[in-house]
């Protein structure tokens, strides 16, 4: 072909695409400030932004769904299971999660979605797709994610019997978070506990030490009827209206949470009353719903016998 003949087929072809986004633009009714604003995010000519808007998408979209296959695929080999003995899931939750997982490029939580789809094609297992598993799942980020895993491994071990296994498990859990949690800067973290708090996956551990004394009730024997006595410990009881009042501004999100310096333990037939736990993310403890999840998207191991819990 000639120059010239190929300046002209360029030409053809631009002409082609303004037409084509001409069609595109009427079809959506978009206004000429609103292609030039796709234009900007897209980082394409405004009359290519059709061909961007679903070329594009099918492929980003494919690619999510080949990382998420290929974990996938890692796991139910780990297993030893073989395609001819997977389960099939039914048509209306396998499109609802593919819909949505798709949609999902973060790495960590396509290892969730990975795990969720290995666990429920999995014949040794009774594992279902509950849609409040998609809900959550879309509305997590990878700080969430790393959170969840660290705070579900330091409340799966947390049974002992002496006080070394205390100190191994502190130092076990805080080189844990260490590696990978507290190396997020405090705003990332703060607003994945917020959202974790949001979709109530996470709750506020109360502070046994108040519960704890705030039914000492004091009484002057020696006074006749009415005697004096107070029903609860007034000093304890002030604390806890106040720890209830933070933690109400705290789950509104009106301040930060303030999380203790240790976590006491209690329970068990030694005296662990003297110990405690020296791990600052145990001030939150996991829903039921989300241990529901993290249940359903790992292979959860076996709890000690111990009964001396945080």
């Amino acid at each position: 072909m000639t120059e010239q003949g190929s300046e002209d087929l360029g030409k053809e072809i631009a002409k082609a695409n303004q037409e084509k986004w001409k069609a595109i633009q009427k079809g959506i009714d978009l206004t000429d400030r609103a292609a030039d604003f796709l234009g900007v995010l897209f980082g394409s000519a405004p009359e290519n932004i059709g061909g961007i808007l679903s070329d594009q998408t099918k492929h980003w979209r494919a690619q999510n769904i080949n990382r998420i296959a290929s974990l996938w695929e890692e796991r139910i080999r780990e297993r030893g299971i073989h395609d001819e003995a997977l389960k099939h899931l039914p048509f209306g939750d396998a499109y609802k999660l593919i819909e949505t997982a798709s949609t999902e490029d973060d790495e960590d939580v396509q290892a969730m979605w990975a795990d969720l789809i290995a666990n429920a094609t999995d014949p040794k297992k009774s594992t279902k797709i509950k849609k409040v598993y998609i809900d959550l799942l879309q509305s997590f980020s990878s700080p969430e994610v790393i959170f969840l895993n660290l705070l579900m491994a330091a409340e799966s071990k947390t049974h002992f019997g002496t006080k070394e296994q205390i100190d191994a498990h502190d130092q076990e859990i805080n080189a844990l978070a260490n590696s990978a949690w507290r190396k997020l800067d405090k705003g990332t973290r703060d607003t994945a506990l917020q959202n974790l708090v949001r979709l109530r996956c996470l709750a506020f551990r109360p502070p046994s030490a108040f519960v704890k004394n705030l039914f000492q009730v004091p009484r002057d024997i020696n006074q006749s009827w009415p005697r004096g006595f107070a029903l609860v410990n007034v000093e304890e009881f002030q604390k806890l209206i106040i720890y209830i009042e933070d933690i109400v501004l705290t789950a509104s999100g009106v301040i930060d949470h303030k999380p203790a310096a240790k976590i006491p333990l209690q329970g068990g037939s030694m005296n662990f009353s003297n110990f405690s736990l020296n791990i600052p993310e145990m001030n939150y403890i996991l829903t039921p719903m989300a241990k529901d999840l993290l249940g359903a998207c790992q292979d959860v191991g076996e709890k000690n016998e111990r009964k001396v819990v945080a």
